[in-house]
């Protein structure tokens, strides 16, 4: 690891240790090195605990963490992210979460969470209920993506802990929600969505989800594929349409509701 840790002079690393370290760092700015790629099964095969990132500042540069694996039998959470973290990509994890919580929380935030550019693509399996976001109404996340596949037997699935407080700036994300072995719940996943794309695939059980009221070109989509699907527009005004998946294609018509883009 090099660097001082400042702003002008960031810590630099390039091995896992030195990463866990730099971003346990309270006030530490932190990038990981170019072109890094990391394959967890060959660094910690027997797993981790949580991924608990304290620094000012997180510039992961592109990176990419592959095979994480998340024993996390005494944690409430899997991922920490109490600041600005970007441009890095957890790939391909498995978090498996089974303790006496009656609840756990895949993604954390605080009031200072500024997260942008990053994505999260894994399984996530346990008996207990299940929230991917746990927010505090001030955080950012935007431009991310989430693609998670939830096995939870008899557990819940909710996108946010509404008992704790909903999230705060939610903003052009594509988020998929797996939850063939789950059923999915809840009504309020953010105080301020733009332009995002949120897919639910095969959920046995689920409540509508929908965004807060003043959501805006957002759109989100049950069971893409089957014959029970369904397709929520918000417009540029925060207003929501029910529409078809033929409709969801046309341009011409998203315009005249007030969303003038299409979706692939």
């Amino acid at each position: 690891m090099t660097g001082t840790g400042t702003q002008n002079d960031p810590y630099i690393v390039d091995t896992w240790p030195d990463f866990v370290t730099a971003i346990g760092t309270s006030g530490a700015y932190v990038k990981v090195a170019d072109d890094t790629v990391w394959d967890m099964n060959s660094i910690a095969p027997e797993g981790i605990g949580r991924i608990y990132c304290t620094c000012t500042e997180l510039d992961g540069n592109g990176a990419e963490i592959h095979n994480l694996y998340f024993n996390a039998a005494g944690e409430y959470g899997v991922f920490y992210m109490y600041n600005s973290v970007h441009d890095i990509s957890f790939l391909d994890f498995l978090s498996k979460q089974d303790s006496s919580h009656y609840s756990h929380a895949l993604i954390n935030l605080s009031s200072g969470s500024n997260i942008q550019r990053v994505t999260f693509s894994g399984i996530v399996s346990g008996t207990y209920n299940h929230y991917i976001f746990d927010g505090v109404q001030y955080e950012r996340f935007k431009n991310c993506s989430l693609n998670l596949k939830m096995q939870l037997g008899s557990g819940k699935v909710y996108i946010s802990d509404d008992n704790r407080s909903a999230l705060g700036y939610f903003e052009n994300n594509h988020i998929v929600i797996d939850a063939t072995n789950a059923q999915l719940y809840n009504s309020d996943y953010g105080i301020h969505n733009d332009n995002s794309l949120v897919e639910i695939v095969r959920a046995e059980g689920y409540s509508e989800i929908l965004p807060r009221s003043n959501a805006r070109s957002t759109i989100v989509r049950y069971d893409k594929g089957t014959e029970r699907e369904k397709n929520y527009v918000f417009d540029a005004a925060g207003a929501w349409h029910e529409v078809t998946s033929a409709q969801l294609q046309d341009a011409v018509y998203l315009a005249s509701i007030g969303f003038p883009i299409g979706v692939d």
